[in-house]
C-alpha cells in the first residue's frame, strides 16, 4: 500500500499499520506493528514494562518506535533523528505530526481484537 502524509486516519487505516515492521531502539523487539503492541500488553501485564519507560531498558522514547514505522510508511513527515516525532529540518517544532502519529496508533490499537 502506497501512503503519504495525507492518507485519512482511518480504522481501515489502523489495520493495515498493525502489518508493519517494527524493530525497538534498543534491538531487543523485532516484529510486526501488531506483536509490538501484544507484547507490550504482556509486560506490562506481569511487571516488566511501564507507561514511562516500555519495555526496553529505561528508555523513555519508546513511543518512537512506533513512530519510526509509520514515517518510514510515508504517513508522516521526515523528522530529524535526534529530536523525534514533531521536529521538522530545520528544527522548528510541528506538534500536529505527533497528533496524527498518535490517532494512527489509537487506530491500530482499536484493531486489534478485529479479526484480519
Amino acid at each position: 500500500m502506497q501512503y503519504t502524509t495525507s492518507t485519512p486516519v482511518t480504522a481501515e487505516l489502523g489495520r493495515q499499520v498493525l502489518n508493519l515492521p517494527v524493530v525497538s531502539s534498543d534491538g531487543e523487539f523485532a516484529g510486526t506493528m501488531r506483536e509490538y503492541l501484544i507484547e507490550l500488553f504482556r509486560r506490562l501485564w506481569d511487571g516488566r514494562a511501564d507507561l514511562q519507560h516500555g519495555m526496553g531498558d529505561g528508555d523513555l522514547r519508546w513511543r518512537y518506535d512506533l513512530y519510526r514505522p509509520l514515517q518510514q510508511a510515508g504517513l508522516l513527515p521526515a523528522w530529524i533523528e535526534a529530536s523525534g516525532i514533531g521536529w521538522r529540518s530545520p528544527g522548528k517544532a510541528f506538534p500536529e505530526d505527533k497528533h496524527r502519529a498518535d490517532s494512527i496508533i489509537d487506530r491500530a490499537i482499536g484493531q486489534l481484537g478485529v479479526p484480519s
